[in-house]
């Protein structure tokens, strides 16, 4: 049985993929959270909503901590901009791929996909990224 895995930030674009999901009865899906500690202070309580509405959908949550922006910043002696972007890769995807690598879902009798909501009107990279990726 396939699971899904839909990588969530409970932005917009998350809350339309995880509705998406919904609409076409994906089963199996577990919505993942990667807390990097740079949320305004209000956004819990949105995160908190958000898997309450995955519940209802009868999809699990889960919540990754990452080191925390602060922290990378420090350690990488460097605040990100243009031509200097380790934020993503270094506070989502890494905290992602330990979570699969170890995750109870990642085994051979058990494919997955990994979904993420984007939103193409949000710039010109976006627009032109594959529906799907392999």
């Amino acid at each position: 049985m396939i699971r899904h895995i839909i990588k969530s930030s409970y932005g917009n674009d998350s809350i339309a993929m995880i509705r998406w999901a919904m609409e076409n009865r994906l089963t199996n899906v577990t919505v993942l959270y990667t807390d990097t500690g740079w949320a305004a202070p209000w956004w819990n309580a949105r995160v908190e909503r958000a898997e309450a509405i995955c519940a209802l959908y009868g999809f699990r949550t889960v919540r990754l901590i990452s080191e925390g922006f602060e922290a990378l910043a420090r350690r990488k002696k460097s605040f990100p901009r243009q031509g200097i972007q380790f934020c993503t890769e270094e506070l989502k995807v890494l905290p992602l791929a330990k979570y699969m690598d170890a995750a109870e879902e990642n085994t051979a009798n058990d494919p997955h996909m990994v979904w993420v909501g984007i939103r193409r009107e949000e710039s010109p990279s976006r627009a032109t990224l594959p529906e799907v990726m392999y």
